[in-house]
């Protein structure tokens, strides 16, 4: 299976799906703002160099652009239970379910079998062998370890799909259970 990250350029999860992707030798892709810029200025060169400059201005531009562009959508945040917590997230959740891509949100403390499980039965149902998953979340700002997290996810995801799909153990009838 070929997977791409796609992702924004902004400071915090999307910077963290671009380290964990390169670490883990995937493909990495998307649009930056037209200005190239993140909340702390110029984009770095070595992040920019993967990805093409939205040819409308503003931020939300560049995730509608990201959005049409990916197969699937994967929301990393500090409590999945609060996915909605910044304005940002709030928007690319919201545009996601608009035009009914897949998405799941997920903390950093999940259980790795659930978005290994989430991302076969992404290839499964659409026939796949390339997927393009959008990684989006807080920007740093609003989540200063958003980056450092989302890099260990995306490396411990790739341990995951390393192992292969997941296994269901067989149902046992009713007289063959001990």
């Amino acid at each position: 299976m070929t997977l791409t990250i796609i992702h924004g350029a902004q400071t915090g999860v999307d910077r963290g799906a671009h380290e964990g992707a390169c670490d883990n030798g995937w493909q990495v892709g998307g649009y930056m703002s037209k200005n190239r810029c993140d909340e702390l200025g110029a984009i770095p060169a070595d992040v920019a160099a993967h990805l093409e400059p939205c040819v409308t201005s503003g931020y939300p531009a560049r995730t509608s652009a990201n959005l049409r562009m990916a197969h699937a959508l994967l929301v990393v945040v500090p409590d999945k239970h609060d996915p909605y917590a910044t304005p940002g997230t709030r928007l690319t959740l919201v545009e996601a379910r608009e035009i009914n891509l897949p998405r799941l949100v997920i903390d950093p403390d999940e259980d790795m079998r659930v978005l290994g499980t989430w991302i076969h039965m992404l290839r499964v149902r659409q026939a796949r062998e390339d997927l393009r998953i959008m990684v989006a979340g807080p920007r740093e700002s609003r989540w200063a370890s958003g980056r450092v997290d989302t890099a260990a996810l995306l490396r411990r995801l790739k341990i995951q799909l390393d192992a292969g799909p997941p296994v269901r153990r067989p149902r046992l009838a009713r007289d063959d259970r001990q």
